[in-house]
């Protein structure tokens, strides 16, 4: 240690930096004078025995190393068996009164209420509606559609509503603070409401003629909105975890009991916990041989999900000889392997042939990527030229009932394998 009282790296006995060689880092940096002074600060009896190590810390720079072991080192640190049992013990006692032993579910809540449902929503999408097409509910005019789309989700703290009924101040007051005591007293739900900002489209179409000359179609989907609206909705209602922070008493100054460290809900005036279970990893491909070989990428949202499996195939022109191909399931959609690899930027058979590292000795293999190869070519014809296996792919996700809004590129990035290996 210096005379200045200065730090330096203890994992070569001892060393002064200027004395390590080159190259060598330091390890491990241990302010000894710090160390010195929280042990008078917790164990005064420790004083005198601390400033003697530094004395003794002084003379070993100039002479030879101390010969101390590390049980001597302790003793005159003041740190014996039953004090560091009883430091131990108070570290412990100081972390789960800070923290608790429930304070994960708790955050796990918080997170799920703050980001997890505006998430959930905007997975969604934009919904649209059409008309049923009854002739006898047409009235005057063309069919009418309809797209709602979701904004920004609101939740509102637990309340209870007194239907305006006088106050003893002579005030009218709608709500009162309601709090899991009074669901537990009434069998009530200890919940909050939900809003969700929804915006309403209404509109007609019909198809109208064009200048071919100038717009390369001769006909076109005219699209004219009647109205549109933007509102917060009242969804329904969710549980509120106790202590969370939608919950009232988070906040108190008064707590029910002095035990109850939240982290439940209140379902009917019973109180309700969630059992942690064991689930897969969704960060890792998983094999499955029934009822076909398959290998899955399990996301959590729909959209995220992909399965390669070894099927029927799919295409009308079916050759006797071909049995079994590999086809991959992307939104919603069935796409032979072949294909999709020429869309991510292969450009050879050759190429992916290599890319799947497969035993061509094998003849049960090559018969399967042989019987994969026709299929792509039944479906698609020409999809090795440039663009063609991308359009392809992009005209089956637009033929889907709820297509993506992104383009094929970005859904391409964001929803193939896109936290694999994260």
């Amino acid at each position: 240690m210096d005379e200045d009282g200065g730090t330096w790296s203890i994992a070569n006995g001892g060393a002064h930096p200027d004395d390590l060689p080159n190259g060598i880092d330091d390890a491990m940096d241990i302010d000894l004078a710090a160390i010195m002074d929280i042990v008078e600060d917790l164990n005064p009896a420790a004083a005198s025995s601390s400033s003697s190590m530094k004395k003794s810390g002084k003379e070993n720079e100039k002479g030879s190393p101390s010969s101390m072991d590390e049980d001597e080192d302790l003793e005159d640190l003041g740190f014996s068996e039953e004090y560091l049992t009883k430091f131990c013990k108070d570290v412990s006692v100081s972390f789960f009164n800070q923290y608790g032993l429930i304070s994960h579910q708790i955050n796990s809540f918080n997170d799920f209420v703050n980001c997890g449902l505006q998430r959930l929503f905007d997975s969604v999408g934009e919904i649209s509606v059409e008309p049923g097409y009854d002739p006898s509910k047409k009235g005057d005019g063309e069919w009418k559609y309809a797209t709602i789309s979701f904004g920004a989700v609101s939740m509102e703290r637990p309340a209870m509503w007194l239907g305006g009924k006088p106050q003893t101040d002579g005030k009218k007051e709608e709500h009162l603070h309601f709090l899991p005591k009074h669901a537990r007293l009434q069998n009530m739900t200890y919940a909050a409401r939900m809003k969700v900002e929804m915006k309403v489209q209404v509109y007609t179409q019909q198809l109208v003629t064009s200048d071919k000359f100038k717009t390369g179609v001769e006909q076109y989907l005219h699209k004219e909105i009647i109205s549109e609206e933007t509102k917060p909705v009242l969804i329904g209602k969710i549980p509120v975890m106790v202590k969370s922070n939608l919950c009232w008493m988070e906040e108190a100054e008064k707590r029910d009991c002095d035990f109850d460290h939240g982290g439940y809900f209140v379902i009917k005036g019973t109180e309700k916990v969630f059992i942690a279970q064991e689930q897969i990893c969704l960060k890792r491909l998983w094999i499955a041989e029934r009822p076909c070989w398959t290998i899955a990428y399990r996301s959590e949202l729909r959209r995220r999900r992909l399965y390669v499996k070894i099927e029927a195939p799919a295409s009308e022109k079916k050759c006797p000889q071909i049995k079994k191909v590999i086809n991959v399931h992307f939104l919603s959609c069935h796409i032979p392997l072949w294909i999709l690899m020429f869309a991510l930027g292969m450009s050879s058979d050759k190429e992916i042939v290599e890319t799947i590292d497969v035993d061509m000795g094998n003849n049960s293999f090559v018969n399967l990527l042989l019987s994969t190869i026709y299929e792509a070519d039944e479906l698609c014809d020409g999809f090795r030229k440039d663009g063609k296996a991308l359009k392809y792919i992009e005209e089956e996700i637009k033929s889907l009932k709820f297509p993506p809004e992104e383009s094929i590129s970005e859904c391409l990035e964001k929803y193939l394998l896109p936290f694999l290996g994260t």
